[in-house]
């Protein structure tokens, strides 16, 4: 079921602000005969837990996968500059209890403290672009030829922040861009191990895997020599429903990548239409049994 241009461009731009770094459930409920159940947005990505949960005790922490962990934190949070291409698949449960795989490629820039741009298509052709210059944040949907902007400051941390808190999306990936990854991987852990050297594309790998305290797995495939960025990343959500997973793989790693200005600036094609960004409604805590968000 496709919802028409018109209302998809004025209500749903705000959502798609993290369509390359998130995963919104209604991209499966539209593509699918059967809506998703009510609630199943837990069987959507997720962040890993935030920091402040119970310590692992030493015996559940193998040394060795905390050591090649702790390596690739400090590669990533180290970086000014980065240039990667990824593709994304990710489950989705239906109604009747099949699980449909949906996915997308992306390029994502970035620049410390405050520039981004992300830019991909997904399985269906659909190809749509987002920009942050450090005070405002653009959407552009190049099939509609429409744009959505809202001021926004602060650092890379600060925008995710405001597209998990205040449009409400899940976001699988943003731990891996934000200076609080040490915390972000390394608390709340209940389990982690060192699974195998293996080979990937002819680069040796060690695999990593970790268990969160929520029920979050987290598979990580690390270069044994020179840099330590990730080349696979599998997260499973031990206690949805299905057990479903989002996967990653990264390409094109570059960290020493020059990026002007301009390219995180957005230009407006021509003849493209500006549509309110639109943020959804927040419900009132305590109206529905939830915490708040």
């Amino acid at each position: 079921m496709r919802r028409g241009s018109a209302g998809w461009a004025a209500i749903a731009l705000a959502a798609v602000a993290a369509a390359w770094l998130a995963w919104p459930v209604a991209g499966a409920e539209e593509k699918s005969a059967a809506p998703a159940p009510s609630g199943s947005e837990s069987a959507s990505p997720v962040a890993p837990p935030a920091p402040g949960g119970a310590t692992a005790p030493d015996e559940a922490l193998d040394p060795d996968a905390v050591d090649v962990l702790r390596k690739m934190v400090k590669a990533l949070t180290e970086a000014q500059t980065l240039r990667l291409s990824v593709d994304e698949e990710y489950d989705a449960l239906q109604s009747d209890g099949e699980t449909f795989s949906f996915g997308k490629s992306a390029n994502l820039l970035l620049r410390r403290p405050d520039r981004l741009r992300v830019e991909g298509a997904d399985r269906a052709g659909n190809d749509r672009l987002w920009t942050y210059d450090g005070k405002q944040l653009t959407v552009y949907d190049s099939d509609r030829n429409v744009f959505a902007a809202v001021a926004q400051s602060g650092n890379i941390d600060a925008v995710m922040d405001f597209l998990r808190d205040e449009v409400g999306m899940k976001l699988p990936l943003a731990p891996l861009f934000s200076l609080d990854l040490r915390a972000l991987l390394l608390e709340n852990v209940t389990t982690a191990t060192f699974v195998d050297e293996e080979v990937l594309d002819g680069v040796e790998l060690d695999h990593i895997a970790f268990q969160y305290g929520d029920g979050i797995g987290v598979q990580l495939w690390i270069p044994r020599e020179g840099d330590a960025l990730p080349r696979r990343m599998v997260m499973t959500f031990e206690d949805a429903r299905g057990r479903p997973q989002f996967r990653a793989d990264f390409r094109e790693w570059d960290l020493k990548t020059k990026i002007k200005d301009s390219a995180f600036h957005f230009d407006a094609p021509k003849g493209a239409r500006a549509v309110p960004f639109v943020l959804p409604k927040r419900t009132p805590a305590g109206t529905t049994g939830e915490p708040p968000r």
